[in-house]
């Protein structure tokens, strides 16, 4: 079964369409991407062949269609090329692939589940836990740290059934910073096991680490993340991801089912122009816009405001998490989580509150700098 498609078109409507009718056939699991030239098509292809299934072309453009389907040809494997007819300007491009040869053709959306045999997927004993993502603007933007300690918070505060998954496949911090000893991950799972098997219990938090080693991913291949939080339902209330910065193939699966996704960027105008370019990212593989919101992290009096935040990115700040250093780095150092009582904790207690549609719970925070010497006791 197909679970990677590349669609090469100008069109970004085709590969809406394409969506649709995946969706409308209750088909899951499947990353589709569009390349807008063949050029970038056929590097993609050369570059990532064994990770790519099937290659739709728009035959609507013939002669980009024509260029991708020379290329392919010349593969030692290459994947399945299908031909989308679904434009009325496809006439042409459908007589010069016959000639060619090695496409097959699709006049109607409909018509690709039944092409690729694709089957519906079957349906999980209950509607999947709610799903909670974090995205990081860039590099080194808190995304991961505030992703964890909101789960923490729904775990210890409002008393949810949590899973935590560590989605970026090259980073397995979450396990050092709880100091979690052997963690196990997707990768470890034998045939017919069961994926609560590698599932670590860390104080009431259930956590699915990544792997320690990129080699284990270039040998056993991507995990199926998609299949274990469908099947999250009956165990978990809540499903906290941790996304890397670049959004891997195997993570592009649960993009369309997040309830939430956040975007951290920092307090700096580069950031938050990073974060506009992350958010047409997401979208452009399956995100929905609607339910994607800002986090303002290391926040400092007088360094983004709300205005310049929406003109840069869309969007104004759900949320500001004060550039608590001192909080941040005695947590580090010691091997725990931020206290609840600092004024990042407080912070990560909003965001919590805020995926459960809460009010903001009212908590006494330390007071700093002079202040804190002089109602010291």
């Amino acid at each position: 079964m197909a679970q990677s498609i590349l669609v090469v078109s100008h069109d970004g409507d085709l590969a809406t369409g394409l969506r649709a009718a995946l969706a409308k056939a209750g088909v899951a699991g499947i990353v589709l991407d569009r390349a807008p030239s063949a050029t970038l098509a056929v590097r993609i292809l050369q570059s990532n062949a064994k990770e790519i299934d099937a290659v739709i072309l728009d035959l609507s453009e013939k002669d980009e269609a024509l260029e991708v389907l020379r290329a392919v040809r010349g593969f030692a494997q290459p994947p399945l090329v299908f031909g989308a007819a679904v434009s009325p300007k496809a006439a042409a491009g459908v007589h010069a692939a016959s000639r060619v040869g090695g496409c097959s053709v699709f006049w109607r959306f409909d018509e690709l589940p039944r092409m690729l045999a694709l089957k519906p997927a079957k349906a999980p004993a209950a509607p999947p836990a709610r799903l909670v993502l974090f995205a990081p603007a860039q590099e080194g933007a808190g995304a991961s740290t505030a992703a964890l300690h909101a789960a923490i918070e729904l775990v210890r505060t409002h008393n949810m059934r949590v899973l935590f998954t560590e989605l970026d496949y090259h980073s397995d911090s979450v396990a050092y910073r709880l100091r979690i000893a052997n963690p196990k991950s997707l990768t470890d799972l034998q045939p017919e096991q069961d994926w609560r098997a590698v599932i670590t219990e860390w104080d009431g938090l259930h956590v699915l680490a990544a792997p320690n080693s990129a080699r284990i991913l270039r040998k056993r291949g991507l995990p199926d993340v998609a299949s274990v939080i469908a099947d999250t339902g009956k165990d978990y209330d809540v499903v906290i991801g941790d996304l890397p910065c670049n959004t891997a193939v195997a993570t592009r699966q649960v993009l369309s089912a997040a309830e939430r996704i956040y975007v951290v960027a920092t307090a700096e105008v580069t950031s938050l122009y990073l974060a506009r370019r992350r958010i047409a990212e997401l979208c452009s593989v399956g995100a929905d816009r609607s339910v994607i919101r800002l986090i303002i992290n290391r926040d400092r009096p007088g360094a983004v405001d709300a205005e310049l935040a929406r003109q840069v990115t869309g969007l104004s700040p759900a949320c500001r998490l004060p550039n608590d250093f001192v909080a941040a780095s005695e947590a580090e150092t010691e091997g725990r989580t931020v206290s609840a009582s600092s004024a990042l904790g407080n912070a990560f207690g909003c965001i919590a509150a805020s995926i459960l549609g809460k009010p903001a719970p009212k908590r006494e925070t330390p007071a700093a700098g002079w202040t804190r010497l002089l109602t010291w006791r």
